[in-house]
């Protein structure tokens, strides 16, 4: 007796899981900028060493995948599907419409490391038997991003920056009081500017 096999699904119907451009950065300045120097000194000695540096960056980036874990996770479930998933990028997209126009992924900077990870899963799975991973699986996704060479760069830069432009890296060296408070005010100044001038920009052009 012979049993006739179902028929092969389409391959234009299988999931598909969204593109999500691999992010340059963390925007780890934005993170650690909210924090006093209070916040990160954990010994009290008024100082930011290497080990406390890390210890800061490492915590923010988690808060932040906790955060953006949370954002997805619409029915609040602790499970993330891919449709979740889909309906974010797919808002995230804009543009794209006419010859010359070009796609630009606009998702908040916050959020863009988080999706591209979140893809990176799903793309490794096999969607065929489950199109969801557990918010509790995603540790090692985040623990594995912290150990990139993206985010290392990234931290050694930014310290190196707050330190005044010097090559402290961020092994033993240490930032006093005045040098994170100075960074931080350039930032909020910097900030303020930008927000003028693209309000500037919005605003109708006078007769």
């Amino acid at each position: 007796v012979s049993v006739s096999l179902p028929p092969r699904q389409p391959k234009d119907t299988y999931l598909q899981v969204p593109e999500v451009p691999e992010p340059s950065d963390f925007g780890l300045a934005e993170l650690l900028a909210p924090l006093a120097l209070q916040d990160l000194d954990a010994n009290s000695d008024s100082a930011i060493s290497e080990a406390e540096f890390v210890a800061a960056a490492e915590s923010v980036v988690r808060e932040a995948a906790a955060r953006a874990w949370k954002s997805l996770d619409s029915n609040g479930n602790q499970w993330l599907d891919l449709e979740e998933l889909a309906t974010v990028v797919r808002k995230s997209w804009t543009g794209g419409e006419g010859k010359k126009k070009k796609r630009k992924f606009s998702a908040d900077r916050q959020l863009r490391v988080f999706l591209w990870i979140l893809a990176k899963r799903f793309s490794a799975i096999d969607l065929a038997r489950s199109a969801r991973v557990s918010v509790s699986s995603l540790e090692e996704q985040v623990a594995e991003a912290l150990r990139s060479v993206v985010f290392l760069d990234e931290r050694r830069s930014l310290f190196d920056t707050i330190a005044g432009g010097r090559e402290v890296g961020d092994e033993d060296g240490s930032l006093g009081f005045a040098l994170w408070d100075s960074w931080r005010k350039r930032r909020a100044a910097a900030s303020e500017k930008k927000k003028a001038k693209e309000s500037r920009s919005k605003a109708p052009n006078e007769l």
